[in-house]
């Protein structure tokens, strides 16, 4: 049986031409971005459903070689309960230290970061890049202010969602013409 499914999907691909091969990987990376975006979203939403009991079992990251440990998100952000990151972690299939920065990532950019994070569930910005902004907010060295933050949000959140493949498609016109060097001895 499964055989016979994976035979149907491969015989499917086989039958589409190229652009409707585009268009289908298209597709799925336009639904991995917004599943990536609700991720981010429910991460968030476990996080408040889980405040630490005391700032003691607050989840934090532990700095090798200091005594001191960092929060797994910028200052103003919420304290999340230790025990809450490796449930989370259980449920994605991935270490409790992933999960640990997938909801610091959650957590910075929703209270933080929020032009970005609109951006993001606007379908504008993919998490993953939304997520490389955070992840250098919250360790950045000196630790940015809450002011320093909105600062950042608003330059990045300006630029965040630009297309880039633009610059790397071909003009219109040009797709399948081909270049040839010029001739400058007869100057044509």
């Amino acid at each position: 049986m499964i055989e016979a499914l994976e035979a149907g999907a491969e015989a499917g691909a086989d039958a589409l031409g190229p652009a409707a091969l585009l268009a289908s990987i298209r597709s799925r990376k336009a639904a991995e971005d917004q599943a990536a975006a609700d991720v981010l979203e429910l991460a968030a939403r476990w996080a408040d459903l889980h405040p630490p009991e005391s700032i003691h079992s607050a989840a934090t990251f532990t700095v090798a070689g200091c005594e001191h440990e960092e929060p797994i998100a910028g200052p103003g952000t919420p304290l999340v309960a230790e025990f809450c990151v490796a449930e989370l972690g259980t449920v994605l299939g991935i270490t409790s230290v992933s999960a640990k920065k997938l909801i610091g990532h959650a957590l910075e950019l929703r209270h933080r970061l929020p032009r970005l994070w609109a951006q993001v569930h606007a379908g504008r910005v993919p998490a993953w890049r939304a997520r490389a902004v955070a992840e250098v907010t919250i360790h950045s060295s000196p630790v940015l202010t809450c002011e320093a933050a909105a600062f950042v949000d608003s330059q990045v959140a300006a630029v965040a969602g630009q297309d880039r493949s633009r610059a790397a498609r071909p003009a219109r016109g040009r797709d399948h013409q081909e270049i040839r060097p010029r001739d400058h001895r007869s100057g044509s």
